[in-house]
């Protein structure tokens, strides 16, 4: 494989989008990742121009707009040139898979489930144990 010189990783310092391109390959690349079973572990591939060239993903995203981070907008997707985008936090928040069970194990289900004012979801049995407990307190 030829060597590719992009002038965006000198032996001191790397650009933002070098870093990010690492780190995307990192999450659906290597199983040792931390973030692996979130990316890789769940079937998320990178296109083979990005995985095998930092030039080709360079040339498709270019220069990361300040403020802004990696996005797919199909969160089930790829990472190819179809499905990425510079996205501000915001609309990160907004793009996201739902969980499927809360912090302690419970199901998120039609039965278990409250929805706030806020618009986040929450376990209706944790709920319950939370208050059950604040009651609790209350009365010793």
């Amino acid at each position: 494989m030829k060597r590719e010189y992009h002038g965006q990783a000198k032996k001191t310092a790397t650009t933002a989008e070098y870093r990010i391109w690492q780190n995307m390959k990192k999450r659906c690349l290597n199983p040792k990742s931390p973030r692996y079973a979130d990316y890789g572990g769940r079937g998320i591939k990178i296109c083979e121009s990005w995985k095998n060239s930092f030039v080709a993903f360079f040339k498709d995203m270019g220069i990361r707009p300040k403020g802004k981070t990696l996005d797919r907008e199909n969160n089930d997707g790829n990472y190819e040139p179809g499905n990425c985008r510079w996205a501000t936090p915001a609309q990160q928040r907004r793009n996201r898979r739902e969980a499927k069970f809360c912090k302690h194990g419970h199901a998120f289900t039609k039965a278990n489930t409250y929805i706030r004012p806020n618009g986040n979801k929450t376990c209706r049995t944790c709920q319950t144990q939370t208050v059950q407990r604040y009651r609790d307190r209350l009365a010793a």
